[in-house]
């Protein structure tokens, strides 16, 4: 899509208005549901691949972006007084945060919304009925959308609306917990995941989760270099040793036409014209601890880390990370059409998934 350079523009299928941008109509809504969801259960696929702590983590993550999704393709399909799907155009292609801040406040108010409206029995008896003679069943299914809406958000454990620490676990002889949010600066979900020594001032590991949470959500903030976060880390909980963070961002999503896109995303979109373009991308920072200073105390001591960063990168140093690693999922057929025109822009990625 051509950069846009004014504050309002109207377009045949979607509206762009201080840099977010609202589907208008319900066909390119539910073409970008199907689309966003197919390569989302691509990521999710890859993740089975290996049973560990990590893929457990990304694994259950990806299933709550997904019912999200699918709470917010409810809510858009047939209710019209409606604005719109919004998305972030040039930072994410994910849905802009203001939609997951509403389907928190619907998670609130939904309990006491389902004791009012029938059951999905009874409103697919209703729709039958009113197709049966003839009847605009129009009202039924926007019930029936609001009852499905609100059935998956007020399983607030199954869907993505909030900051969550995962259960601590103890894996090949390391402590190990994650948390996850939906970063408001970038529009997409971020996952952290902490490898830890613990100095055994805890006596169990939901202890641990109870009093780092302040913590972690302190950190949550995509604009905070790895360095920041792992030394923000470390000094605020003194009884572990974080060894390892990782954060990974799940996006963005490139969509031909749609998203505003970097010169290598659009010269792989441009391959094909008769391609429907897409292309979800991942990245990981890591930081690592590779030694720590002691300082011996009167009850206890005192362990502060020393993490190391790749100066000999300029990305890697300024984010203040040991490492990076960038992925892309790309459809087979895109991924023929790039080999067969010699582009190697996707070469800059570390891995590349192909999903039929």
């Amino acid at each position: 899509m051509k950069e846009v350079d004014v504050k309002n523009q109207v377009i045949e299928k979607y509206i762009i208005e201080n840099s977010v941008l609202t589907f208008k109509t319900q066909e390119i809504t539910e073409s970008y549901f199907k689309r966003l969801e197919y390569f989302l259960l691509g990521f999710y696929s890859n993740t089975k691949k290996d049973d560990n702590y990590e893929n457990k983590i990304i694994s259950n993550v990806s299933q709550k972006i997904l019912k999200s999704l699918k709470a917010l393709e409810w809510k858009y399909k047939f209710v019209s007084d409606l604005k719109g799907l919004s998305i972030s155009p040039s930072s994410s292609g994910f849905p802009h945060f203001s939609e997951i801040l509403e389907l928190k406040m619907q998670n609130s108010k939904s309990e006491s919304v389902l004791s009012d409206l029938p059951t999905l029995d009874q409103l697919t008896n209703r729709f039958v009925s009113e197709m049966l003679d003839g009847e605009n069943s129009f009202y039924v299914k926007n019930l029936y959308s609001e009852r499905k809406l609100n059935e998956l958000v007020s399983k607030s454990e199954e869907i993505l609306i909030d900051f969550e620490v995962f259960t601590p676990i103890v894996e090949s002889g390391l402590h190990k917990i994650a948390w996850v949010y939906y970063d408001t600066t970038i529009n997409l979900p971020v996952v952290y995941l902490m490898e830890y020594e613990n100095d055994n001032h805890y006596e169990n590991l939901f202890e641990l989760k109870d009093i780092a949470k302040r913590t972690f959500k302190n950190v949550c903030n995509s604009n905070l270099t790895m360095y920041n976060v792992a030394k923000e880390i470390d000094d605020n909980l003194e009884d572990i040793a974080p060894k390892k963070i990782t954060r990974i961002t799940i996006g963005p999503f490139f969509m031909k036409d749609i998203t505003k896109n970097n010169e290598m995303i659009q010269n792989i979109l441009d391959i094909d014209d008769e391609i429907d373009g897409n292309i979800l991308s991942w990245t990981k920072e890591i930081i690592f601890s590779y030694d720590e200073d002691v300082e011996n105390g009167f009850f206890k001591s005192k362990r502060t880390q020393k993490f190391y960063i790749d100066k000999t990168s300029e990305e890697l140093s300024k984010g203040g990370m040991s490492e990076l690693k960038r992925f892309n999922i790309v459809t087979y057929d895109m991924y023929q059409k790039y080999n067969s025109k010699n582009i190697n822009s996707l070469l800059n990625y570390s891995e590349n998934i192909i999903i039929k």
